[in-house]
């Protein structure tokens, strides 16, 4: 790696400061798709926690990007939107049409990489 490549990569101070800057759009963002004050304010906090685990990994001009999609991811995973409220999971018919496929043990979509469990 160049010592120009190393200095375009973010630092955890980058991520804070991002953090900071744009509270607001962010936590917007968590409420939005979480609808629950309490829950958006846990995904914002292990969103930043998990940027600034790998800060050294993401460069400058891609950091705001970066952090909306850990904010995204966590919320996907802690609101779990393709299950119903009574626990169901949505038909496999429906999530085909979609364009995507379940893991073996039926926690998340293939689509998004490994499944973590």
């Amino acid at each position: 790696m160049t010592s120009t490549q190393k200095l375009n990569k973010c630092t955890e101070s980058d991520y804070r400061a991002l953090f900071v800057t744009w509270s607001e759009p962010l936590h917007w963002l968590c409420y939005t798709l979480t609808g629950d004050e309490e829950l958006s304010e846990k995904m914002l906090e292990a969103a930043l926690e998990q940027s600034l685990k790998g800060a050294d990994q993401v460069f400058r001009g891609w950091m705001m990007s970066w952090a909306r999609r850990l904010i995204i991811k966590a919320c996907i995973h802690n609101v779990q939107p393709w299950k119903s409220p009574s626990g169901a999971r949505t038909s496999t018919r429906i999530t085909a049409e979609r364009g995507f496929a379940r893991c073996k043990s039926g926690c998340c979509t293939e689509s998004f990489g490994p499944c973590p469990a």
